[in-house]
């Protein structure tokens, strides 16, 4: 799967994907968005962040990117579940 750099980001990339726009984590198989779930579920950002072995700042950008782009992941979400 080949992963694409998007500016100002330096831990999400954009992969080929049918009909989601949103940016994944780099080199994981997970979307900024599931981060931030995991993020919020869990209440401990660092915690989360060792548990994926991601760097810490990774959590944060994704915070920061889910923050800034909501609409376009809740159109994702509500797309994803049918």
């Amino acid at each position: 799967m080949r992963e694409a750099a998007v500016e100002p980001w330096q831990y999400l990339v954009r992969r080929q994907h049918p009909w989601r726009s949103s940016y994944m984590c780099q080199r994981r198989n997970m979307t900024g968005r599931q981060l931030v779930g995991s993020i919020t579920t869990t209440s401990m950002k660092a915690a989360t962040a060792a548990d994926y072995h991601l760097q810490s700042t990774m959590s944060g950008e994704a915070l920061a990117y889910v923050e800034s782009n909501r609409e376009l992941l809740e159109t994702e979400a509500r797309r994803s579940s049918g």
